[in-house]
Formats: structure tokens, C-alpha cells, sequence
């Protein structure tokens, strides 16, 4: 049973919960039964490699080239559509993905994006020319042409995560000859120097850009559904659904990865504005500039957007000097529901509601947070934390490592039941309530 004054409309979007062991659930939820006229209809076929954006997309032999123009062959037949999008080696970069270049194309239909034979990634950034010999002065580097790059990543390489590995930006070329593993900005060209000196190329190197979209909605858009994608890179979110469109946005198997710059504080999935549910199963929001998973309620009143995250993952976000960089934050009036989530290793508390927002965590397990004192900020690290009017309730969750389990900031609220803290935890005096339930 949901605690009580919790505010999920359960009559619009059900929800079972089913506790399998001490610190897990299982749900009812099933992600494709918001996306079943979509799934029904035409289909229109992506690849990469063999594609033709003149083509009609309506087979495997007539694929188109890029996502956007399946987007716009879809919405111009004015009936829900399906888009099979085949995963490719080099993945889909700007001109190629969901955005244009440079401008998005939202679905004005109901739509389902399906990846197909692997994960499809879709990377802000274009192919580069790149030489084939070390550069003649800064030896360990190699140099391309290319201006406003946000950051640049290793995709030969992955970390313990899985993730690829991000190379560091230094201030000029010398300094990045004499640091392995880094890049930097000279006017309009990119000097690039890889771990073991080896050869730049763009099998093993992506330059991700700034002021450039990624997955953006607009306030045209209707339901999407998406599938084993991988978006890279964004200025406003690498998946942003930011616009007044009453619509339910359903991802599976997800990942929101690499957004913002130093300059652009932005987070991986940012969900704002839109009326209906956004549920995200099996996603991962990691290596952001500012959050993993962020939800807000802008426009203020009664909540119309409400949240789902299922065997979720939210880790090592934050970057630069940003403060509070969460794993699973939500803020203003929204709800939100999460079951079985992992968030670790942020730049801030782990998982936080804020202001008038209620979260319902089921199995939910934080820990690792690395706070924002480094990056300037107050936040030792936490792995639990409400602010402002918020209300939390953590049913069968785990906290471990960070100094601070649970911290209840202002006039907020933590309600527990069965919370198991990590050896050495405490929790902390914010002012606010921590009680159980």
C-alpha cells in the first residue's frame, strides 16, 4: 500500500508494488502498454551505414540515413509510427540523430524508437579529419579543426561503470603535450593527446559540442517511447523534456550521459513542464555536468507531472566546480516514485526531493555521495536528503559510506520503514522531521 498522503494519481497511471526480498520490488509496470498505437503502426527502418535520407524508410533495403527525417516521414503520414533504428559502429552523430545538426524534430505523432542489433548511440558532435602523424611541435598531440567543444571522450576505453572515459581539458597545447589523457581549446583547433600516445582518430575519439541539442521535446510533441539508445552530449540535457505538451515520455534501457560544460550547468534527463507520465526503466543518468535524473514542476499548483524510475542508476555526476549535483533530484510540486534505484557518487546528496515535492523510494539504495564541499559548496556526503516542504518516504532502502544516511534540511520531511544504514552513518540535525512510518 502507498503511504498515507501520498498524492499519486494511482486511478490514471496503476502501480503495483511487490516486495521479492529485504531490499527489493518488483513492479506491474508495463513500459510498452503507453506506447501500444505507436507500436502498432508503420514502421519506418534507420541505418547509419547503408541509409539514404531520400529514401521512403519503409523497409530494411530503403532505410533512411539519420533519425530526424524517419521523425519527419512519420509525422507527415498524421498517424502514430514506430522508428527501428540499427545500431552502428561511430553511432549517429548531430547530423544523423534525433536533432538535426543543430535543430531538434520532435514527433507530432505518438512515436516508439526502437534500437536494434545493440545499443544505438547518438553523440552531439560531427566526424573529424584528423592526420594521419603527430602534430610538428606538440608531438603527443594530434590536432583537428574543430571550434566550441564542450568536452571529449575516449570511446575505446570504459571505466568500472561501463562509461566511457573522459579526457581532461587543459588550458593550451603544451600543456596537454607533456598530460596523457588530455585535450584543449586553441582557437578554432582541438590538440588532442590519448593515454599511450597513439593516433587520434574517430574510431577511438569523439568530440562532444556546445550550444548543441541532443533528444529535445517541444510543445508539439506527443508520447514517445524509447528503446536501447544511448544519447551523449547535450546543451539543455542530453535528454531534455522541457515544453508544455501533455504527453507520457516511457524510456527503457537508457542512458543520459556527458551533458553541459563548464559553462552550461545542465543535467542528463531533464524532465519539465509536460503533463502525463515519464517513466524511465533500467536508465542510467551518469558523468553529467550537474544531475543524473532532475524533474521539476515549473509552472507551480497542482502537479500534472508525474515520475516512475525503475532499476535506475544515477552516479558520478557533477563536474568542474558545480555544487549539488545529484543523482535523483525533483523538485517544486512533482511526484515521483522510485523502486529499486542506485545513486552513488555524486557531487551532492545522492537522491533529494526539493521544495513541495513527495518521493515514494521502494528498495531504493544511495551511497558513496562525495558532497559538494570540494566544488565549494556546504553538502558533506549524503546520501539521503529532503529541503525546502518536501516529503520523502523510504520503504526498505539502504544507505552505506557517506558520512550522512539521512538529512531532513528547513521545515522537511523523512519517513522511514525498515531503512538500514551503513555502518559509521549518522543522521544529520537539518531542522526538519526524520521519523518513520
Amino acid at each position: 500500500m502507498p503511504p498515507s498522503g501520498f498524492n499519486w494519481p494511482f486511478a490514471t497511471y496503476p502501480l503495483s508494488v511487490r516486495q521479492t526480498g529485504p531490499y527489493a520490488f518488483t513492479t506491474n509496470f508495463v513500459p510498452e502498454s503507453y506506447a501500444t498505437a505507436a507500436l502498432a503502426g508503420p514502421t519506418y527502418f534507420v541505418n547509419g551505414s547503408t541509409g539514404s535520407d531520400a529514401a521512403n524508410g519503409t523497409s530494411l533495403g530503403t532505410a533512411v540515413k539519420s533519425i530526424w527525417k524517419a521523425t519527419q516521414l512519420g509525422n507527415a503520414a498524421a498517424v502514430p509510427f514506430n522508428v527501428s533504428v540499427a545500431a552502428i559502429t561511430g553511432g549517429y552523430p548531430r547530423e544523423n540523430g534525433f536533432t538535426n545538426t543543430s535543430t531538434p524534430v520532435p514527433n507530432t505523432q505518438p512515436a516508439a524508437y526502437v534500437a536494434t542489433g545493440g545499443t544505438v548511440e547518438c553523440w552531439i558532435g560531427s566526424t573529424l579529419t584528423w592526420p594521419g602523424t603527430p602534430d610538428g611541435t606538440f608531438t603527443n598531440c594530434y590536432v583537428a579543426a574543430r571550434s566550441n567543444v564542450s568536452q571529449i571522450i575516449d570511446v575505446s576505453a570504459t571505466d568500472a561503470n561501463g562509461d566511457y572515459l573522459r579526457m581532461v581539458q587543459v588550458a593550451d597545447a603544451a600543456t596537454c603535450n607533456s598530460t596523457p589523457n588530455s585535450w584543449a581549446q586553441v582557437t578554432t583547433n582541438i590538440y588532442v593527446h590519448r593515454t599511450n600516445n597513439d593516433a587520434v582518430t574517430n574510431a577511438n575519439t569523439r568530440a562532444l559540442l556546445k550550444a548543441t541539442p541532443n533528444f529535445v521535446q517541444d510543445g508539439t510533441s506527443k508520447d514517445v517511447y524509447l528503446k536501447g539508445f544511448a544519447f551523449q552530449g547535450g546543451t539543455a540535457a542530453a535528454v531534455a523534456c522541457t515544453a508544455a505538451a501533455t504527453m507520457n515520455f516511457i524510456a527503457v534501457n537508457c542512458r543520459a550521459q556527458y551533458a553541459g560544460d563548464s559553462a552550461t550547468n545542465v543535467n542528463g534527463w531533464k524532465l519539465d513542464y509536460m503533463t502525463g507520465l515519464a517513466a524511465l526503466v533500467n536508465c542510467i543518468g551518469s558523468q553529467n555536468e550537474a544531475d543524473g535524473f532532475n524533474t521539476h514542476w515549473t509552472p507551480g499548483g497542482t502537479p500534472a507531472l508525474f515520475t516512475l524510475t525503475i532499476n535506475c542508476k544515477g552516479y558520478n555526476n557533477g563536474r568542474d566546480t558545480v555544487q549539488s549535483c545529484n543523482g535523483l533530484t525533483s523538485h517544486d510540486n512533482a511526484i515521483g516514485i522510485d523502486v529499486n534505484g542506485e545513486y552513488y557518487g555524486n557531487y551532492g546528496a545522492n537522491v533529494i526531493p526539493i521544495n513541495g515535492n513527495q518521493m515514494w523510494c521502494l528498495g531504493t539504495y544511495a551511497h558513496d555521495s562525495l558532497g559538494d564541499v570540494s566544488h565549494g559548496g556546504a553538502t558533506t556526503p549524503t546520501d539521503f536528503q529532503t529541503q525546502a516542504t518536501a516529503v520523502m518516504w523510504l520503504q526498505n532502502c539502504r544507505s552505506a559510506v557517506s558520512a550522512t544516511s539521512l538529512l531532513a534540511s528547513n521545515t522537511s520531511t523523512i519517513k522511514t520503514r525498515n531503512f538500514l544504514p551503513g555502518g559509521g552513518q549518522t543522521p544529520g540535525a537539518g531542522g526538519g522531521t526524520i521519523t518513520t512510518f
